[in-house]
């Protein structure tokens, strides 16, 4: 048996919360006055457009003045600048609109279904996501034509594309099922890609081009499920790296350094998590920012994080440096691991997270609650970041895995059924 003292350290030290981001982070932003933000798009050239409920406005100096340029007395929810510096709306009314010039908008999508999604691929296609499907338009907004189907329950909230060419779609549906689909012929045909029953309401992909995914959570089981996942080529298999958030929306920067605005549903705590780990570890940013709903985050080209949040009188806010480099002010010597599936039965995946320094040589042992080593195994850590481990001949119930390597040590839980 392992000595005593030092086994209820371990216990111990998966109770122990690590403090938050404690320097100043955010700062409020100006907006229109006496109105309402309820969406931001950022140009290559930082041009700021915002959707208001009362039209459209831009900014030139950095959100330090706005105008008006249409749209007056509507709400508008979606903005989408495209590669050809095209600006499209989504008023919650009509439908889609495109930007004339001199205040003046031409209706091009009309559609009596709420849109939550515009979203440009790498080959010029604007997608519309919508309760009930995606349409697409191959011409700069002149034509539409449905390309996914779904029921009119489901609503599609996240469109992205991978470094593939491959676009993804990210669904709820308040009724069960949908999750996630996939298109592999810039968006003509749609193929399911997992995470039923999720509330899917967010995608991003990284530059090692994997894909994550920001979940509400369950339908029935509020909490249940929420969080963020990413989906493993290996396994081929979504994992969540991180539960109990309410995931409202999620970017991720040029660092991979991946920022997720949360709801307050429920009497949860709303505010931004950034993990600098590939999901391992996160970290939260409430410093000026406090713990609303996060309808909006958002990166400018310079990489400023802008953030829209609460509800009626909406307040924007921007992180007060560019976000890349600050991964460097968070202590990151400590290894971080975790394993999925978990809970489970049969085998799990053990991944794990070392310092750059960390070189050496490294043990993952498993333990059961009275101390007792039941697993052991040695690597290097030229290896993959991940170790399978089967469950055979043990009990159900929680059990402890360690890893050690030189000098870092790290435990985490899990779960046999």
């Amino acid at each position: 048996m392992k000595n005593n003292s030092f086994f209820l350290l371990l216990l111990l030290s998966l109770f122990i919360a690590k403090p938050s981001y404690s320097q100043d982070f955010w700062e409020i932003v100006n907006g229109p006055p006496n109105l309402n933000p309820a969406f931001i798009a950022i140009s290559n050239d930082n041009i700021f457009y915002l959707g208001t409920n009362d039209g459209v406005y831009v900014s030139f100096d950095n959100c330090n003045s706005w105008d008006n340029i249409g749209l007056q007395d509507t709400t508008v929810y979606n903005l989408l600048i495209t590669s050809q510096n095209e600006l499209f709306a989504y008023d919650g009314g009509l439908g889609v609109y495109r930007y004339a010039g001199n205040s003046q908008w031409d209706l091009v999508f009309y559609t009596v279904m709420g849109i939550l999604e515009l979203f440009e691929d790498s080959n010029g296609n604007i997608y519309a996501g919508k309760w009930g499907g995606i349409y697409k338009s191959p011409d700069n907004g002149d034509t539409w034509i449905q390309t996914l189907a779904i029921t009119t329950t489901a609503a599609v909230n996240s469109i992205r594309e991978d470094l593939d060419g491959i676009v993804y779609a990210g669904v709820t549906n308040f009724m069960g099922g949908e999750g996630i689909y996939r298109s592999i012929n810039q968006g003509e045909s749609w193929d399911y890609f997992g995470l039923s029953n999720a509330y899917v309401t967010s995608l991003a992909v990284n530059s090692n081009n994997e894909l994550f995914a920001g979940v509400q959570g369950h339908q029935y089981l509020f909490e249940a499920g929420s969080g963020v996942y990413k989906y493993d080529k290996y396994l081929q298999d979504w994992i969540q790296l991180k539960d109990s958030l309410i995931v409202v929306t999620m970017v991720i920067n040029s660092e991979d350094e991946i920022y997720v605005g949360l709801s307050d549903d429920w009497g949860t705590y709303g505010g931004v998590y950034v993990s600098y780990d590939d999901g391992l570890a996160w970290e939260l940013l409430d410093s000026g920012l406090g713990e609303d709903y996060m309808k909006q985050i958002t990166l400018s080209p310079d990489e400023y994080l802008y953030t829209i949040s609460g509800w009626g009188t909406n307040t924007i806010h921007r992180s007060i440096n560019p976000t890349v480099g600050i991964g460097q002010e968070i202590d990151a010597t400590e290894p971080v691991t975790f394993n999925y599936p978990n809970p489970f039965n049969g085998e799990t995946c053990i991944y794990y997270s070392l310092p750059d320094e960390a070189n050496k040589d490294l043990s993952i042992s498993v333990y059961d609650l009275l101390g007792n080593q039941i697993a052991n195994n040695q690597l290097s850590t030229s290896q993959q970041n991940k170790i399978k481990f089967n469950s055979v001949g043990l009990a159900p119930g929680v059990y402890l895995y360690e890893i050690i390597c030189g000098e870092y040590r790290c435990i985490n839980k899990m779960i046999i059924k």
